[in-house]
């Protein structure tokens, strides 16, 4: 017999939500008709009476301790984030210069071309004024204006 217990989430109450999950049958989940989805239970809190359903739910973990059961649940993340990074690690492998500041411009969003950006870094040079977001182009891409600017 395996028992669970979970506070519950009413503001101002101290009960607890209590309910035996041994007999779960992962391979046949009954379908709740109350709230139209997969729950095993629908238990409810022992003293304000609000009901609960217990629903089938997955984690991914990293092992720690396979003797022991030490594990560390993995934050989640969603797709965007994920397409982020693959975005973020074709920048960092890119060795075109142009290409980067290209690159570089298409994530923040920005309208410039590659010749505003050696523009506006010459500009900056000789103390002129540049926008914020020309600043923003020129401290995160300063190494590839460098090397574009050599070669004209």
């Amino acid at each position: 017999m395996a028992i669970e217990a979970h506070r519950c989430n009413k503001p101002g109450c101290k009960g607890y939500v209590v309910f035996e999950n041994a007999d779960f049958d992962l391979k046949d989940i009954p379908r709740n008709k109350d709230i139209e989805a997969y729950a095993f239970d629908d238990p409810t809190c022992n003293e304000c009476g609000k009901r609960f359903y217990v629903v089938p739910h997955y984690i991914v973990i990293d092992v720690i301790d396979k003797g022991l059961g030490d594990y560390r649940q993995l934050d989640s993340a969603c797709m965007t984030s994920v397409g982020r990074r693959q975005e973020q690690i074709k920048y960092e492998c890119e060795t075109d210069p142009r290409r980067r500041i290209e690159m570089y411009i298409e994530r923040c969003g920005y309208t410039y071309s590659v010749t505003d950006v050696t523009l506006g870094y010459k500009e900056f040079k000789d103390h002129g004024y540049v926008s914020y977001t020309m600043k923003d182009c020129i401290n995160n891409l300063e190494n590839e204006i460098k090397i574009i600017t050599l070669k004209l």
